[in-house]
């Protein structure tokens, strides 16, 4: 039993070994430019201590409104050039924020083509979408008359400059058809139209205004939002990562 219990130990670090040896390798840009930095994902779904994963493409929101995360995807898109709800990997510098969504995994983006954004501002990006969702479910509530909710969208845009251009003549002319009693139907067609646009135009300049993707090693306690959708990444059980760090100090 002795010998049998010693094999399984001995295996099971073989395979750990050489698991980290892949790890390394193919996280040595991340883990030679910022080795200090140790960012954390939470998940229920895996078993192992090591898992690579691939990110789904077009992954839909879990805990956001659609058409927020929608208006997100657009501003990111437009400003850094990808999707970061629907493409993104959301992780934090902060082990307990990351265990709200299960057991706390070290992440580690694979290769180099990897990209991010983040925000010395915001601490969670769905602060961003609650204050988008605030508007459209103003917007939602037909109780809400149309003459409210335009005076609430110009509140909501700011005084700003618009990336939309046209978005405020646009409004101006639904302001138009509610004063000249045009249908209900098209005023709610166009009600519908102009909650997209408003929603977008207020992500866009939230996200022009305080993200960048520039300064990861200046992070200590916001989300940061990767695009790993080439090469994917790791996530490393917590125990089974610091005591290799800690080996790997001991012998270099």
């Amino acid at each position: 039993m002795t010998k049998l219990l010693n094999f399984i130990l001995n295996e099971d670090e073989y395979i750990r070994n050489r698991t980290f040896q892949t790890i390394e390798k193919e996280c040595s840009y991340y883990l030679k430019k910022y080795p200090d930095l140790t960012l954390y994902r939470g998940t229920r779904k895996l078993s192992s201590f090591a898992a690579k994963i691939k990110p789904r493409k077009n992954r839909e929101p879990l805990h956001s409104d659609p058409l927020a995360s929608e208006a997100l995807d657009y501003a990111t898109k437009e400003i850094f050039g990808w999707k970061s709800r629907s493409e993104g990997t959301f992780v934090t510098p902060l082990m307990a924020d990351a265990m709200i969504y299960g057991k706390a995994y070290v992440f580690l983006p694979i290769g180099n083509s990897w990209k991010y954004i983040w925000s010395p501002k915001v601490s969670d990006s769905v602060e961003i979408t609650n204050s988008i969702e605030n508007i459209l479910h103003y917007s939602e509530k037909r109780t809400y008359s149309h003459e409210s909710l335009y005076m609430a969208f110009l509140q909501f845009l700011g005084d700003k400059p618009l990336h939309d251009k046209e978005l405020i003549a646009d409004l101006k002319h639904w302001k138009l058809m509610i004063d000249s009693d045009e249908s209900e139907t098209k005023l709610n067609a166009m009600r519908e139209h102009l909650t997209e646009r408003v929603l977008k135009e207020r992500a866009y300049t939230v996200v022009k205004n305080e993200y960048t993707d520039k300064g990861l090693s200046n992070v200590h306690t916001q989300e940061i939002i990767f695009n790993c959708q080439k090469d994917g990444f790791y996530l490393v059980d917590m125990t089974i990562y610091n005591q290799w760090r800690l080996e790997k100090k001991k012998n270099s």
